[in-house]
């Protein structure tokens, strides 16, 4: 072997073991989990059916008084809830899009507008089974506008 092929051998030797060493150096990151609602389909589902997951039912809970709450998947497998607060002449409703955040624990928290504001959950709750991380259960607070202070939600599906 000639010089000149030795010296360029060493340098590519030098060269793959010393990039080896500061790729290799890098921290190894794991994808973060999901444990319940870290996923869009948890909310708003993933049917064979192509429909989208039963909608949440519960109550707002005002001063003084509580009021019928509903939010329903808009569409399979599209970040769209129609939210709707009331009944009757009373009922108002809005349609858009949700933020979903996941934690290191992989338990999920969404954000989602409402006719007067805004609204997020402040715990979220599955069911252990076929689809253990399907969100059956959230609690969450609103922001109305206007309104001082926060009032509080929950709502289910089975």
């Amino acid at each position: 072997m000639s010089r000149r092929t030795e010296a360029a051998t060493a340098l590519a030797l030098c060269l793959a073991t010393g990039l080896g060493t500061v790729i290799a150096a890098g921290p190894a990151h794991a994808a973060v989990p999901n444990v319940c609602g870290g996923a869009m389909t948890d909310y708003v589902g993933a049917s064979p059916l192509l429909l989208p997951d039963a909608p949440f039912v519960g109550t707002v809970s005002l001063v003084g008084e509580k009021r019928a709450i509903s939010i329903t998947p808009v569409f399979l497998t599209a970040n769209v809830l129609r939210t709707e607060i009331g009944t009757g002449d009373d009922a108002r409703a809005q349609s858009g899009n949700f933020t979903l955040k996941v934690d290191s624990s992989g338990r999920g928290k969404i954000s989602f507008p409402v006719y007067a504001g805004m609204a997020s959950s402040t715990d979220v709750n599955c069911t252990p089974g076929l689809t253990p991380t399907r969100v059956t259960k959230i609690n969450g607070k609103i922001n109305v506008t206007g309104v001082e202070g926060q009032v509080d939600f929950v709502v289910t599906r089975t």
